[in-house]
């Protein structure tokens, strides 16, 4: 069965998500991971550009990828009057509303996860997303078991990007074993690193990752 082409923040929601109750478990910068997933989406597919040092987002194109979330965000840095840093655009995107729901919903409309709406004493409405197809992240977690614990850095640059989100926000150690990624610290900061990775690639990954360090770090204060 061929694989189903998905973006990289589905992916990353995928892993996120709790199989059992089809919720985000508390404690990692999931909001981070979504939308670091979205900015390199569009920096991979030349819709956005970073400046020299890596800092600066610049538009390159307005066409749209055919994705209602990407493109919510693409048309954003449209608009702006002047370039703003990549921590800019990933704290602006983490902090929309909805993102996390949005990002469901695409994997909603693939049929991998279905929607489900309860009332906590009647008050407050709680989401779920139980999962109604296992394939697609039966095939993510395989990918990501041959990258991690195979020999080879020989490994593609969407692979190495949901590799450096999941680890850089926490999910990466709520889906593998904390002992055996400790076993192969040295080889994911390798891969991470990228070693015999493209230059475009690598600064992308070099770059989003130092956002959401300073993301975690410091409270985001969003412009209008």
């Amino acid at each position: 069965m061929k694989a189903m082409k998905l973006h990289l923040y589905e992916e990353l929601l995928l892993l996120a998500l709790r199989d059992d109750k089809g919720t985000i478990p508390s404690g990692a910068w999931h909001k981070q991971a979504i939308a670091g997933a979205v900015l390199a989406e569009l920096l991979l597919e030349k819709r956005l550009g970073l400046s020299a040092n890596g800092k600066i987002v610049k538009p390159l194109s307005s066409e749209p990828l055919g994705d209602g979330l990407i493109d919510e965000c693409l048309r954003q840095t449209a608009q702006r009057d002047r370039e703003r840093s990549l921590e800019h655009w990933l704290n602006k995107f983490a902090n929309a509303p909805d993102l996390l729901a949005r990002a469901a919903a695409a994997l909603c409309d693939k049929g991998i996860l279905s929607a489900e709406k309860t009332r906590l004493l009647w008050l407050f409405e709680s989401r779920s997303y139980p999962e109604l197809n296992p394939e697609p992240e039966r095939l993510l977690l395989e990918r990501l078991e041959l990258a991690l614990f195979g020999e080879s850095t020989e490994v593609g640059p969407r692979t190495r990007i949901v590799l450096s989100l999941a680890h850089s926000t926490g999910i990466l150690q709520q889906v593998f074993d904390k002992q055996r990624l400790k076993a192969r610290k040295t080889h994911l900061e390798a891969l991470i690193a990228g070693e015999n990775l493209g230059p475009l690639a690598k600064k992308l990954i070099d770059s989003i990752q130092a956002a959401i360090m300073v993301g975690a770090i410091l409270v985001p204060i969003i412009a209008s």
